[in-house]
């Protein structure tokens, strides 16, 4: 009975190192998969707002240069 015991004991560690292992591989996939996309929306958006400064900057380059005429 105890061998038996030792036995189930063994099995349902195992199981749960293996349950254990394969969370921390999801949870590793998903964090890369949000670090992926941050990635991507953060350039895509540094992108933006140096389009927008420069349109900005002529603007003002314009305003000056009107100003001074």
């Amino acid at each position: 009975m105890k061998a038996d015991a030792e036995a189930m004991m063994a099995e349902y560690e195992a199981k749960l190192a293996e349950a254990r292992a394969n969370a921390q591989a999801v949870a590793k996939s998903v964090a890369d998969d949000v670090n992926a996309k941050t990635s991507a929306a953060q350039a895509k958006l540094g992108e933006q707002l140096t389009g927008q400064l420069a349109e900005a900057e002529a603007r003002i380059g314009e305003a000056q240069e009107a100003a001074m005429a």
